[in-house]
């Protein structure tokens, strides 16, 4: 689980559904979802340019594209 502006956007990851989530605050509406498949137990969130970088619970480090 984690949360970071970049762009003019919210970036949340649900670990319940493996997903993150692009969230435009000025509606406060889901914009997108992307699955990312493999994501067990994320505990942190942090973005750089255009990647999301999620770190799980064991110390795993995934980075996917943002989706703008």
């Amino acid at each position: 689980t984690g949360a970071a502006f970049h762009g003019g956007r919210l970036y949340a990851i649900s670990a319940a559904f493996g997903t993150l989530l692009t969230i435009d605050p000025q509606s406060r509406t889901v914009v997108a979802a992307h699955v990312i498949p493999g994501l067990d137990r994320p505990v942190g969130l942090a973005i750089r340019g255009s990647e999301a970088f999620i770190v799980d619970a064991a110390g795993g480090l995934t980075i996917v594209p943002l989706v703008p």
